[in-house]
C-alpha cells in the first residue's frame, strides 16, 4: 500500500506594504522560518519579489515554497497605497476587507506580521507597536505620535471598511517584539502575549579589530521625525566640542523628504556626518563592523531591530533609557541616556576610558544569543505549530 502523503496546512502571511524597515524584516523571517512546514503565501499591496526579500534582510527564503499575492486595488489612491509612507491605518484595515471577503476560506491559517487585525477567525498576530486596533488613541500618545479629531473620524471610517471586530482581534495568539510592548498591549486589551525578539542576522559580518575601526557613529533609522535625528546629530555635535573627533553615518530609507531635505540643509558644512540612505544588505553590515559606536533617538521605540544588528557587529550601541531597546543592553547602565546632556556626558565618559569601553564589549558579547536568527526561527516554528495542533 502506498503512502499517503498528509498535505501541509496553507497559511497566509498577511503585511501591508514593504518599506524597509524592522517590521518587513521580521515578516521575511517568519516566511524563513516556516517554509520548510507550510504551504505558504504572503499578501501584500506592495510589488516584491523572494529575491528582493532575500538581498534587503538577509533570508533564504525560497520562491518555489513561498507564493506572493500581491492584491490588485481599483481604488482611486491606489498608488498611494502601495507605494506611500503614509495612508498607513487605511492600508492596514484595507488588506484585512480584502483578506475577509475574498481569501479567507483559503487558508487553514492566517497570520498577520504587522499588528493587531482582525482575520476573521482566530489566528496568529505579531504586535510592533498596538496602533490599528481599538487601543489606538492611547498607543499613541504613548509613542506621542500627532492626533487630532480630523484623524480620528478618519479611523472610524477606516474600522467601518474592514468590519473590525475587537473581540476577533483578542482571539488571535498574540506575538510582541520585547517585554515592554507586550506589558502595553496586554493592558490596553487585557489579552496574553509571548515576546518573540526580532533575528539579527549574522550574515556579511565581518570581524574587523576595535583599534582599526573607524571612531564613528552609525545610526540605523528611516529618515522620519519621530527619530529625532536632529536629536543625535545635537548630541555627536556636542561630544565632538569636548575633543572628540567622531563621525556620524546615517542609514535609512528617506520617509519624508520635507524633513529629510531640512536635515541636509541644516549640515550642510558639516562634513562629519555621512547620509548613506538605504543601503543594499552587505554594504549595511559593512558599515555597522567598521564602526566602533552606535547612536538612537526615538522614544519608547518598541524594539529596534537596528540596535540588535549593532551589538551583534560589535559596535556599542547609545540609546534612550525608555521603550523595549533597552532590553537590548539591559543592565548596561552607563549606555543609556535620559537626556541630550546626559548623552553627552555618557558618550564622553566611555570614549575617554579605555577600560570601560574594554567592560562594555564584554558585556555586550554575551547579549549577542538572545537576538540571533536561529532563536527567531525555532521561536515561531514552536508558535505555528502549537497554535494548528490547539486549533
Amino acid at each position: 500500500m502506498k503512502d499517503i502523503q498528509q498535505k501541509k496546512p496553507k497559511i497566509a502571511i498577511l503585511f501591508p506594504a514593504f518599506f524597509g524597515g524592522g517590521a518587513e524584516a521580521v515578516c521575511a523571517w517568519i516566511l524563513q522560518s516556516i517554509q520548510n512546514l507550510y504551504d505558504l503565501e504572503l499578501i501584500t499591496f506592495s510589488s516584491l519579489n523572494v529575491e528582493e526579500l532575500n538581498a534587503q534582510y538577509g533570508t533564504e527564503i525560497n520562491s518555489d515554497k513561498v507564493k506572493i499575492i500581491k492584491i490588485i486595488t481599483s481604488w482611486p489612491l491606489k498608488g498611494m497605497l502601495t507605494n506611500s509612507h503614509s495612508m498607513f491605518t487605511l492600508r492596514h484595515h484595507l488588506l484585512m476587507r480584502h483578506f475577509k471577503r475574498h481569501l479567507l476560506d483559503n487558508y487553514d491559517l492566517a497570520i498577520s506580521a504587522f499588528n493587531e487585525m482582525d482575520l476573521g477567525k482566530p489566528g496568529i498576530q505579531y504586535i510592533h507597536y498596538p496602533i490599528f486596533g481599538e487601543a489606538h488613541d492611547a498607543a499613541r500618545q504613548l509613542a506621542e505620535y500627532p492626533d487630532s479629531t480630523l484623524r480620528r473620524i478618519y479611523r472610524k471610517m477606516c474600522f467601518s471598511f474592514s468590519a473590525f471586530s475587537q473581540d476577533n482581534m483578542r482571539k488571535n495568539f498574540t506575538l510582541v517584539n520585547s517585554k515592554w510592548t507586550g506589558n502595553i498591549v496586554s493592558k490596553l486589551y487585557n489579552i496574553d502575549t509571548t515576546v518573540v525578539y526580532p533575528p539579527a542576522t549574522k550574515e556579511y559580518i565581518t570581524s574587523i579589530p576595535w583599534d582599526l575601526r573607524e571612531n564613528g557613529f552609525v545610526m540605523v533609522s528611516r529618515i522620519v521625525q519621530e527619530k529625532r535625528i536632529e536629536v543625535a546629530i545635537a548630541i555627536l555635535s556636542e561630544v565632538r566640542k569636548r575633543g572628540h573627533s567622531v563621525t556620524l553615518h546615517i542609514a535609512g530609507e528617506v520617509g519624508e523628504p520635507k524633513y529629510w531635505n531640512k536635515l541636509l540643509d541644516a549640515t550642510k558644512d558639516q562634513e562629519w556626518i555621512s547620509w548613506e540612505k538605504q543601503l543594499p544588505r552587505d554594504k549595511y553590515m559593512s558599515l555597522l563592523s567598521r564602526n566602533r559606536y552606535g547612536i538612537h533617538a526615538k522614544k519608547n521605540e518598541p524594539f529596534g531591530i537596528g540596535i540588535a544588528e549593532m551589538v551583534e557587529s560589535g559596535c556599542i550601541p547609545f540609546l534612550p533609557a525608555d521603550g523595549g531597546q533597552v532590553e537590548v543592553i539591559e543592565g548596561l547602565d552607563w549606555l543609556v541616556w535620559t537626556s541630550e546632556e546626559d548623552a553627552v556626558a555618557k558618550i564622553c565618559t566611555l570614549l575617554s576610558s579605555q577600560k570601560l569601553r574594554k567592560t562594555t564589549i564584554d558585556a555586550l558579547d554575551l547579549k549577542k544569543r538572545y537576538f540571533l536568527s536561529d532563536q527567531f526561527v525555532a521561536e515561531i516554528q514552536t508558535a505555528v505549530s502549537q497554535f494548528i495542533s490547539e486549533r
